[in-house]
């Protein structure tokens, strides 16, 4: 009798189980910082949850500190050379769940070099693909659960403590501090080092839409300095409804990455460049108006910042618009909109 349960349950558990997986994925990290580390890891984790293929975990600066470093299954030397092909891949069509030979795929941070954005390819790595990324996956709440899960720190990261009745706004800065690589972008790249007056501008634009109610801003940056910040972009700001606030001393390009990512996922509005770093934060948080830098014409040798772009988000509805005067009223139907919403 118990030799024929025995039978019983193992075949059971055979017809029950799901067949492994002869393929897996990975990634290739580039040269850059934390946010191009978490793009890449996440174009390759959601690849992997969309064709059922395990993905193959390869640490980098600051993982150490999040659920993912714990939680994934980890790559290795040894269990890449279990498989008999490598591909690296540029796009979706390229990965062939289907075939005999065991395959790795390698997702690299550059993936997806192409000119129109298209649902079944790996988007650019500039901010417009990686906002049509996150907005598609942010679709998928599953998914969409799970990273947010591998995102989380290990450790409690103390939250900052906001004023009452106000609306909260995280103002994303970078500079690139004293990482060299960045200071050799600055001039060509304006819309991930975005002046002063795009902040400004922004600000008194987002007061505006909000009747001048009370708002709370904290400068979060990759500089030494961001008090500098905070005081010029008050003073050019001139608006009394607006409180300011940031960290005054120990902050650094290699410091509180993972405490400043995890906090400004949690204010009530964001400011940001198109940088990675605060797409992540974008993607980790429920945010309700998002405003970042859409595009800039270059003019002889220098780059003049054109439009920015306003997103709304709430209730698993986003709404985008160019802030120009043209949408001004499109745009404030919007701010009721997704305040009421909030708010009902």
């Amino acid at each position: 009798m118990k030799i024929k349960l025995l039978l019983l349950c193992s075949v059971f558990l055979y017809i029950n189980s799901e067949e492994p997986s002869r393929h897996a994925i990975t990634y290739i990290l580039g040269p850059g910082r934390h946010g191009d580390h978490l793009v890449t890891y996440t174009k390759a984790k959601w690849l992997s949850y969309k064709y059922n293929i395990p993905l193959l975990f390869k640490p980098f600066k600051y993982s150490d500190k999040l659920t993912m470093h714990q939680s994934e299954k980890r790559w290795s030397k040894a269990a890449e050379g279990s498989f008999s092909k490598k591909i690296r891949i540029r796009h979706q069509q390229e990965i062939n769940i289907n075939s005999e030979i065991s395959t790795l795929f390698e997702v690299p941070f550059t993936a997806g070099l192409y000119d129109e954005f298209d649902e079944n390819k790996l988007p650019l790595t500039d901010d417009f693909r990686i906002r049509s990324l996150f907005e598609s996956m942010s679709q998928n709440s599953e998914f969409k659960d799970e990273l947010e899960k591998m995102l989380t720190p290990i450790h409690g990261v103390s939250l900052i403590e906001f004023p009452e009745n106000c609306i909260t706004v995280a103002l994303h800065i970078r500079t690139g501090g004293a990482f060299g690589k960045d200071k050799k972008c600055i001039p060509s790249q304006p819309l991930r080092f975005c002046k002063e007056q795009f902040y400004i501008d922004q600000l008194k634009y987002l007061s505006q839409l909000l009747d001048d109610c009370p708002i709370f801003v904290w400068v979060f940056t990759d500089d030494s300095n961001p008090n500098m910040f905070c005081e010029r972009i008050e003073a050019g700001c001139n608006k009394p409804n607006i409180q300011f606030g940031c960290r005054t001393q120990g902050n650094h390009f290699e410091r509180n990455v993972i405490e400043d990512m995890w906090c400004m996922s949690k204010f009530d509005c964001l400011i940001r460049p198109n940088s990675h770093f605060s797409s992540i934060a974008q993607f980790m948080g429920k945010h309700k108006i998002i405003i970042s830098p859409y595009n800039a014409v270059k003019k002889g040798r220098n780059w003049l910042f054109g439009n920015s772009m306003i997103s709304f988000s709430g209730n698993g509805r986003l709404c985008k618009f160019i802030i120009n005067d043209a949408n001004y009223e499109h745009i404030k139907e919007a701010v009721r909109l997704f305040f009421d919403m909030e708010s009902s």
